[in-house]
């Protein structure tokens, strides 16, 4: 019987592994285009956080975290983000999903600069 591999994640760009066994999947989504669309709504409402947030997907899980990143990273003014969320995502308890800090923290960066080169 063949040993399947299950693991948390989005394939949102070509050069994306499985952060877990590193396979290549055929299959892509169009993930940041769609998460900084999200946020630039929240944030046109006020804040990246919005009042509630239903999580319904994987997805939606990965933008729950990121809501108070981008939040806090604007409220602290500081100029390095990848620090910034870096600091952050190691005050997470991934509990067996240890692999999603390194994760989250090029997605976090993907959509920081996307926001950036659409707010110029």
């Amino acid at each position: 019987m063949q040993k399947l591999r299950c693991t948390l994640y989005i394939p949102y760009d070509k050069d994306i592994l499985c952060p877990k066994c590193g396979i290549l999947e055929d299959e892509r989504f169009d993930f940041i285009p769609k998460a900084v669309e999200s946020l630039k709504f929240n944030k046109a409402e006020g804040s990246y956080e919005p009042a509630m947030w239903w999580v319904g997907s994987f997805g939606d899980h990965i933008l729950q975290i990121l809501f108070p990143i981008l939040e806090g990273f604007e409220d602290q003014k500081s100029d390095d983000f990848r620090e910034f969320v870096s600091s952050y995502l190691t005050k997470v308890e991934w509990e067996d999903l240890e692999y999603m800090q390194s994760y989250m923290l090029e997605i976090a960066i993907r959509i920081h600069n996307e926001l950036l080169q659409q707010k110029e």
